[in-house]
């Protein structure tokens, strides 16, 4: 495989998890989620230098992740989502799976109730399991109302 065949089809790979990430931000809004759209919200830079520590430069557009709020609860959905395998403690970026973390206030440490939420549901998104991603955060959503009743 040369150079431009690789190129090409990671452009169209990054292009194909913008669409998806579309999709869902559109279904967020849809069912009346604020969703954060500043910037180049929700991608990465295509010339990430990690602070300077990057030469040349790394291209991280095929990160996404959406950032949303309800009702008072702040959503970071995650299209990469970071686990550890709990036998042998490697790290992994489950690429094309959907992981959430739900929080109140800021996202830090210290607000943060729990942890990243990898979930049953991979890309491409389709109409079911969009509408069961929808009824999760809303159940979410149910369970931070409880938890601040108390």
């Amino acid at each position: 495989m040369n150079t431009d065949n690789f190129n090409s089809i990671r452009d169209e790979y990054i292009n194909a998890r913008s669409k998806q990430r579309n999709k869902i931000v559109n279904l967020l809004e849809k069912n009346n989620f604020t969703v954060i759209t500043r910037g180049t919200a929700g991608t990465g830079r295509k010339n990430y230098k990690g602070g300077g520590k990057y030469d040349p430069p790394h291209d991280l557009r095929h990160h996404k992740w959406i950032e949303a709020n309800k009702n008072g609860v702040n959503f970071l959905i995650s299209l990469n989502p970071y686990e550890v395998d709990s036998n042998s403690g490697n790290p992994h970026h489950l690429y094309d799976r959907i992981g959430v973390q739900a929080y109140l206030g800021n996202n830090d440490e210290t607000n943060i109730r729990t942890a990243m939420i990898i979930t049953k549901w991979s890309l491409p998104i389709d109409e079911d399991n969009g509408k069961e991603l929808i009824d999760f955060l809303e159940k979410l959503i149910k369970m931070f109302q409880v938890w601040g009743s108390q």
